[in-house]
């Protein structure tokens, strides 16, 4: 509209739905969501909506270490907000907050999240994630810690890491990838994982390479 042109670039809804269902026709999950973003002129975006899902499992499951879902039909949707400023600058931020049902409960969630950009290159991010859930089968919080950095070193060779810590498990988990394209679709992938509990006792470890060549008929 007219009268918001100096401040509102784009307002985008939409819409998106997702049906599975088993090899015998029978429902196993289904998802619904409504969104409304506002994309504004200074490069900052903003969105809310509406996610609604129905989850039927076909065995009980373990969501936590002491809290087990059982086999049954559920239904449960949760509504969100959430704000990114302009990612192109030297200092970007992030927030997500929700709250709604969670299949016999409650979840409310936050995110929080910061990017450092120096240069065209070099980009850095930290991240918070936040997950209070009350269910009748208990109750528990969940933090989830996160580091990542990217380094572009070219239009064909790329830098990545990322270091997470998990307060359910108490362990930290590190990867970092390194991505050569030789050749048009076609790459080189060298990648470190690297796990630890909270001690910072190693208990996983692995370097894997992976070659891809594209064969054009």
């Amino acid at each position: 509209p007219s009268w918001a042109k100096d401040f509102l670039r784009e307002i985008n809804p939409h819409f998106e739905f997702e049906y599975f269902t088993d090899q015998e026709t029978v429902v196993v999950s289904r998802y619904l969501n409504a969104h409304f973003a506002f994309q504004m002129q200074n490069g900052g975006l903003f969105e809310f909506g509406l996610n609604t899902n129905l989850e039927q499992p076909q065995s009980d499951f373990a969501i936590h270490p002491k809290v087990t879902i059982p086999q049954d039909f559920y239904t449960f949707s949760e509504v969100f907000g959430m704000f990114f400023s302009d990612t192109s600058r030297l200092l970007s931020g992030n927030v997500r907050v929700s709250s709604g049902d969670f299949y016999s409960g409650t979840r409310q969630a936050v995110s929080l999240g910061a990017v450092l950009r120096l240069g065209a290159k070099l980009s850095t991010q930290v991240g918070w994630s936040y997950n209070d859930i009350v269910l009748a089968e208990g109750a528990f919080s969940t933090h989830l810690l996160t580091a990542r950095f990217s380094y572009n070193f070219n239009t064909n060779m790329f830098l990545n890491g990322l270091l997470q810590y998990n307060n359910v498990s108490d362990e930290w988990s590190a990867n970092i990838r390194f991505n050569l394209i030789h050749r048009p679709l076609s790459d080189f992938f060298i990648t470190y994982n690297d796990l630890r509990d909270e001690y910072g006792v190693v208990k996983d470890r692995a370097v894997i390479a992976k070659f891809t060549y594209l064969l054009n008929f």
